[in-house]
This record gives structure tokens, sequence and C-alpha cells, in this order.
């Protein structure tokens, strides 16, 4: 694992590539969760998922509003 880590590029290194290709991602936060959300909310993760399947499927999931992308992945301030 250590060797397969070590060459792999960071993630900082990955940020443009990704913005591009998950242009239209969109993100639904539920507060006090935590990784298994499908386990621990099953109820607003199915709701949630089918309601984005649906979006999809009629062609009503679009691509994320410009103004909404941060100049930098450091926040609005840029790099700490």
């Amino acid at each position: 694992m250590l060797g397969y880590q070590g060459r792999r590029p960071s993630l900082y290194e990955l940020t443009e590539e990704m913005k591009r290709c998950i242009s239209t991602a969109g993100l639904a936060v539920l507060p006090k969760s935590g990784h298994a959300i499908n386990l621990e909310e099953p109820a607003l993760f199915n709701e949630l998922l089918e309601d984005f399947l649906h979006q999809v499927e009629a062609g009503r999931w679009g691509a994320r509003d410009p103004r909404a992308a941060p100049a930098s992945i450091w926040g609005p301030a840029g790099k700490p």
C-alpha cells in the first residue's frame, strides 16, 4: 500500500481535471451523518437519489452555475 500511495498523484494535482470531468456534480449536506448515509438515513438518501435520477432522466440536471465555482480549492481567499 505504501508503494501504491507514494506513486499516486495528490488530490490537489487532480483538482483542475476533476472540475472539468464533474461539471454537473451536485451536493447534498445531511447534518450529523457519517459516511454510511444510506444506512443512517435510508429514507432521506433514497429520496435524494430518486429525485436526482428523475431529474437526469428528464434532462433537467444541468451544469453547475459558473458563478458557484471558487477561484481556488482553498476558498475565496486562496491558499492559506
